[in-house]
């Protein structure tokens, strides 16, 4: 492999900027893979659009190096260098047409007029825009002028696309249709895009990986379900998603590690080097948890489906015991509850739920209708459950 395909499309490598004394971007390192579509995620003020202007050249890095496709840039203007931007206000020229406006940067290089008619149809069909070629910008929705400042950039052919919360102007039903719609296109044109968003939601949907960012630093890398389900440390579990904390002390170490919350748990700590009596918290998404009736009750209002039901053994009442149904489970932890609220939101109710020790925990359980017959209430009595491969132990 040479040295080039190992730096793969755009490559940061220590990175720092200072503004004066404020440090926005710290030490960073990071590599975008060719053809990847990469997002930078995190809250206002982590570096993450200073990242992306760092890569576009409209800023310069303090210490570090950066390279597009193995070629270092440092010094290289914005305009000169591989890449296009699209900003979340378009800045689409009010005077020109659409066609015009996609166009323009194709007239500033000198192509020829005939290629330029041609590749501008392409872009309009590749954004299925060609019928709004001759209006102008004021004449469009906020989706169709996205769409044709994502034109005007992909006409260019860049090496790499970076997309600055482009679709932060639009309302959510439309945000939500661009995003795959953006993906699609994506994928159609084989290009590394770049792309800044505060929404984890918007970055899970569209990212083949995701860097999180905090106070310049890159928390970690990884794709949306790795992120998700193994997070590095409690700021990305609490800003991906949403997830309970809670605090314990290790009690036990094995291939799951018990922590001591008052009642002992299981939970997984991911390679963490951990020690007998250390600190640590538990990160549960709420989702993982599950709640069933106590005592012995009928297997269907326990939300069983058919493959369990056909596991159980003949019972003389018609009935299980829950505790132990769900005891029989391996590295399973059970729980005894008590419902506080219940918030019935459609697709699912949330449930907030008094475990050990006054620990209060979140829980999210979707509605299959007559599948899962049994309504909670608050006041309810219930058994807490969650695999402990689910559960993730964090020390920092």
């Amino acid at each position: 492999m040479d040295n080039t395909q190992a730096r793969g499309a755009v490559e940061l490598v220590n990175v720092t900027k200072k503004f004066g004394e404020f440090t926005a971007v710290n030490d960073i390192t990071l590599n975008v893979r060719d053809g990847e579509f990469f997002s930078l995620l995190g809250p206002s003020g982590c570096g993450k659009t200073t990242t992306l202007r760092l890569i576009a050249g409209f800023e310069q890095p303090t210490i570090g190096e950066i390279f597009i496709h193995g070629q270092p840039v440092a010094g290289i203007p914005p305009y000169k260098r591989p890449v296009n931007t699209v900003f979340q206000n378009y800045a689409l020229f009010p005077h020109m047409t659409v066609a015009q406006n996609v166009a323009f940067g194709l007239e500033m290089k000198k192509v020829p007029k005939e290629e330029i008619e041609v590749r501008v149809n392409n872009a309009l069909e590749l954004v299925q825009l060609p019928h709004l070629r001759d209006r102008k910008p004021k004449q469009l929705s906020g989706g169709q002028r996205q769409r044709i400042a994502l034109a005007r950039a992909l006409i260019n052919r860049p090496e790499v696309l970076l997309l600055d919360e482009p679709l932060g102007a639009l309302d959510l039903k439309l945000r939500k249709a661009m995003q795959l719609e953006l993906k699609q296109i994506q994928s159609e044109v084989g290009i590394t895009f770049i792309y800044v968003t505060h929404d984890q939601e918007e970055a899970i949907t569209m990212s083949d990986r995701i860097a999180v960012m905090h106070d310049g630093v890159i928390q970690q890398i990884g794709t949306p379900r790795d992120i998700y389900d193994h997070p590095a440390n409690r700021f990305v579990a609490d800003f991906i998603g949403e997830t309970n904390f809670v605090t314990g002390r290790v009690a036990e170490l094995g291939d799951f590690v018990t922590v001591d919350i008052g009642e002992p748990v299981l939970g997984t700590a991911d390679g963490r080097n951990l020690s007998i009596g250390q600190e640590v918290s538990l990160a549960v998404r709420p989702e993982k948890i599950n709640l069933y009736p106590q005592g012995k009750v009928d297997p269907r209002r326990a939300g069983m489906d058919m493959e369990e039901l056909a596991a159980l053994p003949d019972l003389p009442d018609g009935k299980v015991d829950m505790q132990k149904w769900l005891a029989d489970e391996p590295n399973s932890v059970v729980l005894n509850g008590r419902i506080l609220d219940v918030i019935y939101i459609g697709t699912d109710t949330r449930y907030q739920v008094a475990i050990a020790d006054g620990v209060k925990l979140f829980v999210r359980m979707q509605n299959f209708g007559s599948r899962y017959d049994h309504q909670f209430t608050a006041g309810s009595p219930v058994y807490v459950h969650w695999a402990a491969e689910n559960v993730q132990i964090l020390t920092e």
